[in-house]
C-alpha cells in the first residue's frame, strides 16, 4: 500500500464524516472528536524525552 492511497482513503473517512455532521446537524460531535485528538496527540508527545520539560510548565 502506498503513502498516497493511505492518504486518500483517510481523507475520505474524514469527508464522509464532515457530510455526516452536516446532514445530521449534529454539531456537538466536532468539539468531542477534537478533545479526544489533543488528548491522543498529548499522550503520542508526553513519551518524547526532549518534550517532558515543556508540559511540566504547562501544568
Amino acid at each position: 500500500m502506498s503513502f498516497q492511497s493511505a492518504l486518500t482513503r483517510r481523507l475520505a473517512v474524514a469527508a464522509e464524516f464532515y457530510r455526516m455532521v452536516r446532514d445530521r446537524k449534529s454539531y456537538m460531535l466536532i468539539p468531542v472528536l477534537l478533545a479526544i485528538a489533543i488528548i491522543i496527540l498529548f499522550l503520542f508527545t508526553s513519551e518524547m524525552p526532549l518534550l517532558i520539560p515543556f508540559f511540566y510548565a504547562l501544568f
